[in-house]
């Protein structure tokens, strides 16, 4: 089989993407449970701020489902603002964020709804230098091929988060954004900040 290496690169005339740094990658939200009552057992919040993890439980809000699929976000102060599960974007209260249903759209986000997106390392945020108001998140959904007998991932999206509508918990402006199409592995994406200040996107087809 021949891979190819895609290499995507964001430029923005003014603005360039920059990495996300430390700070911003503190908090990983996980499991899926929403029960009234906090539970090691559902979803939790690990926090890597002191020299051992944190693991905050959380409660209430929507049941995200971050199993295979998942990414978070937090601002420079090392506060949680966004997480993704593959189906929708969570704020830090733990609802969807305004306009951020449905992302990835298809047959897979309609079957597996319940369970996990069955897709890992394919989403990841971005945040833009002097644009601390936006984030972008970067990610990929899968298909079945019925004719080939076997799913891959055909489109690689954007969806532009504003950070301070809503009160801080967030809006998507606009989502599912097609950044390229094709025949591609559905998981392992990465992303780095090239010395010219760009961003490279890395995956396999």
């Amino acid at each position: 089989m021949n891979y190819r290496i895609f290499k995507i690169i964001f430029y923005l005339v003014i603005q360039q993407f920059s990495s996300i740094s430390q700070v911003q990658n503190l908090n990983w939200v996980i499991g899926y449970n929403n029960i009234p009552q906090p539970s090691r057992f559902g979803r939790v919040i690990l926090n890597f701020s002191k020299d051992s993890i944190n693991i905050l439980p959380t409660k209430g809000g929507h049941r995200f489902y971050l199993g295979f699929e998942n990414a978070s976000i937090s601002d420079k102060n090392g506060n949680l603002l966004f997480y993704f599960d593959g189906f929708n974007l969570g704020n830090k209260e733990h609802g969807i964020v305004e306009n951020g249903d449905t992302l990835n759209p298809g047959d897979y986000w309609n079957d597996y709804q319940g369970v996990f997106y069955p897709i890992t390392n394919a989403s990841s945020f971005l945040t833009i230098n002097g644009m601390e108001n936006l984030i972008y998140l970067i990610h990929k959904r899968k298909i079945w091929d019925s004719n080939l007998n076997t799913s891959y991932s055909d489109k690689l999206y954007y969806t532009l988060i504003s950070i301070n509508d809503n009160g801080g918990l967030g809006k998507v402006l606009n989502k599912n954004q097609i950044i390229l199409e094709g025949k591609f592995i559905p998981n392992q994406m990465a992303v780095c900040k090239h010395s010219n200040k760009k961003i490279l996107v890395d995956y396999q087809s």
